[in-house]
């Protein structure tokens, strides 16, 4: 994935400088990338997807909470580094205010974070059809992943810029991190709730 974000922080970097600076909002411009990226992206969902077919995952003596935790610290640190590489690179080329670019790599980590954890949430609410093909189930456990991050990343967009647009446009931002990191601690809950019935799914 982090070449991947080179990649696409160059290619953000210099196409798309022109219609980002004519909306007069770059800053949100990069935002809207970054939130289709982490729908889009399943870099991180195929490394998580075979980390919860290991059994050995189960057997970290510890809470469940703690459990998934230390199982996707690594991924929360590469989340942050690929944010850092997409978003400071555009940030730089595109003008963007420096309080604007950490909030938008905060924003893409933790959105990165409720994705790892909705997959957790879809793998054993699609459960019930092990006997199906494996392609089928991944496929519904990703469709009801994708569902899920887009109805919460929705609901949050919307109460960002309604406020933005009724109040003050720089209000946007730290909503959107503000929910974000609400949602997905309750999202991560949920999922260590779920985590150690998943023990008998491997």
């Amino acid at each position: 994935m982090t070449l991947t974000s080179l990649f696409l922080a160059a290619i953000m970097s210099f196409v798309m400088r022109s219609a980002a600076q004519k909306t007069g909002h770059p800053e949100l411009f990069l935002l809207g990338v970054l939130a289709y990226v982490t729908l889009c992206m399943t870099g991180y969902l195929g490394k998580w997807e075979t980390e919860l077919k290991n059994p050995y995952l189960f057997l970290i003596p510890d809470s469940p909470f703690k459990k998934i935790w230390y199982a996707t610290l690594m991924e929360h640190v590469k989340a942050l580094a690929d944010g850092i590489l997409i978003c400071v690179p555009v940030g730089f080329v595109w003008g963007i205010r420096s309080v604007y670019v950490v909030q938008c790599i905060l924003i893409y980590t933790v959105l990165q974070a409720n994705k790892l954890y909705l997959k957790v949430i879809a793998r054993v609410k699609s459960s019930c059809d092990m006997q199906r093909k494996k392609a089928l189930l991944q496929a519904k456990q990703e469709l009801i992943r994708g569902l899920m991050q887009m109805v919460i990343l929705g609901l949050g967009a919307g109460i960002a810029v309604l406020v933005g647009l009724l109040i003050d446009p720089d209000l946007v931002f730290p909503i959107l991190l503000i929910y974000s990191l609400i949602v997905t601690t309750l999202v991560g809950l949920l999922a260590a709730i779920r985590f150690d019935s998943m023990e008998q799914m491997v």
